[in-house]
C-alpha cells in the first residue's frame, strides 16, 4: 500500500513541474512588443490634434507667457498654424518652446518624435535613426494670415514618430 501512495504523489509532483515549466516558457516566448499601429496612432493623433486645437483652448504656462508678451498674435490659430507663424517670422526658439509645451507627455518615452515645418525641425525628442525599424510620419498642410494684407504658406507640417 505504501508504494501506491508514493507513486501517486511523485506523479502529481512531476505533472505540476511540467505544467509550471510550460506556463513559464509560454510567458517568456510571448513577451510584449509594441505594435507598429501604435506609432501610427501616436503620429496621426498628435498631428491632427495640433491641426485642430486652437491656441485659445490650450492652457500651459509657456503659452500664457507668450500671450502676455505679445508673441502670439492670433488666438484662433491652430497649434500647428502658430508653429508655422513662428517659422515664417524666424522665431525658432519660440517655436521650440511652444511645441515642447504642447507635446510634452503625449507620446510615451519609448518613442521619439519630431515636429517639423517644411522639413525644418521645430522640436525633437530622442535621436532619429535611419536604422530604426519603425518611422511613421503624419503630415498636414499649413497656411495662415498674420494680418489682413498678408498670407503665408502653404507649408507642410509633419510629425514623425519612431521607436527608440
Amino acid at each position: 500500500m505504501k508504494k501506491k501512495g508514493y507513486f501517486l504523489t511523485l506523479d502529481a509532483f512531476i505533472a505540476t513541474v511540467i505544467i509550471a515549466a510550460g506556463l513559464l516558457l509560454l510567458l517568456f516566448l510571448t513577451s510584449y512588443r509594441p505594435e507598429q499601429e501604435q506609432a501610427v496612432f501616436f503620429a496621426d493623433d498628435l498631428a491632427k490634434g495640433m491641426a485642430t486645437q486652437t491656441v485659445r483652448n490650450t492652457n500651459t504656462p509657456e503659452i500664457q507667457q507668450m500671450r502676455r508678451d505679445g508673441d502670439i498674435r492670433n488666438l484662433e490659430n491652430s497649434l500647428f498654424e502658430q508653429i508655422g507663424e513662428f517659422y515664417i517670422r524666424e522665431e525658432f526658439t519660440l517655436a521650440e518652446t511652444f511645441t515642447e509645451s504642447i507635446t510634452i507627455g503625449r507620446i510615451p518615452p519609448q518613442y521619439g518624435y519630431s515636429v517639423r515645418v517644411d522639413d525644418a525641425i521645430m522640436y525633437e525628442t530622442g535621436v532619429e535613426r535611419n536604422s530604426s525599424g519603425l518611422l511613421i510620419s503624419s503630415k498636414v498642410i499649413l497656411s495662415g494670415t498674420p494680418n489682413k494684407s498678408m498670407f503665408w504658406g502653404p507649408f507642410v507640417g509633419e510629425v514623425r514618430v519612431w521607436q527608440q
